[in-house]
């Protein structure tokens, strides 16, 4: 492999129940019912844009919503952000390019990224037009990088991401850090990990 995209959260960080938290917080006075949602299975991987699409439809303030959210995950992500086991030391130990590909806010990645100070670029819910599973994030990532598709490794906890992966053509190891083996294994990533110690324990290579 030539270039590295590496998912945001539960590839990087553990932050998923962190932005759920959030969310909570954020609209806890609006008049909505989340319970009618399974938030692993309907949200995890699409990021905050569809999240506020699904919940709150058509709505003028769409981008405030999502700034109230990012408001409050900023409040209390900081003291609760937990690097995915390995992370660090993979990274360090590449010198290949690698980058962000989120379908979360700029901002709350730029949290995570300070938080764990890793220092890498970022393709974000900004810059893309439609979430994972569409490919588009990941494709604009690799041209970021200056890397072809098809030298391109992702790293993926969602069902919607390593589907957006495989549609870019691209190779994919799953983490389970969101999902069980037996979910990912239904989608038919590359390779599938506990986290990143599997690889610098030489489970894999890449």
């Amino acid at each position: 492999m030539k270039g590295i995209i590496f998912d945001l959260d539960g590839v990087i960080a553990l932050t998923e129940e962190v932005h759920r938290e959030a969310f909570n917080m954020a609209f806890a006075n609006y008049n909505i019912d989340i319970n009618k949602y399974n938030w692993n299975k309907d949200f995890i991987g699409k990021g905050h844009r569809y999240i506020i699409d699904t919940i709150f439809g058509e709505c003028p303030v769409k981008d405030r919503l999502i700034d109230l959210w990012v408001y409050y995950y900023q409040l209390i992500a900081t003291h609760k952000i937990k690097p995915v086991p390995g992370i660090i030391e993979f990274i360090n130990s590449k010198t290949i390019p690698m980058i962000i590909a989120t379908g979360s806010a700029r901002k709350s990645a730029e949290i995570v990224l300070k938080s764990l100070k890793i220092h890498l670029p970022i393709v974000s819910m900004e810059d893309a037009s439609m979430p994972k599973p569409d490919p588009g994030i990941f494709l604009l990532a690799a041209n970021k990088i200056n890397i072809k598709p098809e030298d391109c490794l992702v790293f993926e906890d969602s069902i919607y991401g390593i589907r957006a992966a495989l549609a870019a053509q691209m190779n994919v190891i799953a983490l389970t850090t969101t999902h069980s083996k037996e979910e990912l294994e239904t989608e038919n990533p590359n390779y599938i990990i506990n986290d990143f110690n599997d690889i610098i324990n030489d489970t894999i290579q890449t």
